[in-house]
């Protein structure tokens, strides 16, 4: 390395620094590149064939007292109301 205002060589040195040993190539075999948060050299990963359809997003309005007794039923709420309506629906027609 050359010393930035003289030009010189300076000899390198080597410093041990406990905290920070060196790495080897066994430790970057999971690494990945990334910029901005993105992860670089890869495809996005899309929805494959066989899976579960996703939901659709929609505003409902309901009585409060009914909101608060599913929202009483803790985590999942909203699963366990859709799933309700799918059970009414195997046995019932919509108007």
């Amino acid at each position: 390395m050359k010393h930035a205002i003289t030009g010189k060589t300076i000899p390198a040195v080597e410093v041990e620094d406990l905290d920070n040993p060196p790495t080897t190539l066994d430790d970057w075999g999971g690494a990945v590149m990334k910029q901005g948060g993105v992860v670089l050299g890869t495809t996005p990963r899309r929805r494959g064939p066989g899976k579960k359809p996703t939901r659709t997003p929609i505003q409902l309005r309901l009585l409060p007292d009914t909101l608060a007794a599913w929202k009483a039923t803790g985590p999942g709420w909203q699963t366990r109301m859709a799933d309700a309506l799918d059970d009414w629906l195997r046995t019932h027609t919509p108007a």
